[in-house]
């Protein structure tokens, strides 16, 4: 199953707001439609529903292979900062990937399951790291 294939994380804390993350696809079609939000990976009912708007980033389309990104972090006591992940599969199939990595249909696209209108910045991810 592609979605098995598709993850993203956090590579490394930064002194700045936006840290660095590895998208990495290691299916042979693209994804689309993905939504990171950063949410409390401390927290098993942690949930990106609820996370501020300045903890997302939307990526147009994940092509196979190693890509990269940077989605606001933060930082608290009590937060362990994870990544939620929703997107929608080749064969048009919705999906999110919890903090800790459990993979769920959604019977949402991404952007109606977070509540999200149009117009969305989405971006394309790197090559390269920044």
């Amino acid at each position: 199953m592609q979605a098995d294939k598709i993850g993203a994380w956090f590579l490394e804390q930064s002194e700045d707001k936006y840290w660095e993350v590895e998208l990495k696809n290691e299916s042979d079609f693209p994804v689309s439609k993905i939504i990171l939000t950063t949410i409390n990976g401390r927290r098993d009912d942690s949930d990106g529903r609820i996370s501020p708007p300045e903890l997302r980033v939307f990526i147009n389309h994940l092509m196979p292979g190693t890509w990269y990104t940077k989605l606001e972090g933060h930082r608290g006591m009590h937060f362990l900062p994870a990544i939620e992940m929703a997107f929608t599969d080749w064969n048009g199939k919705h999906w999110i990937k919890t903090g800790n990595g459990k993979l769920s249909p959604l019977h949402l696209n991404p952007t109606a399951y977070y509540l999200i209108s149009e117009p969305i910045s989405w971006e394309e991810p790197l090559k390269t790291r920044a």
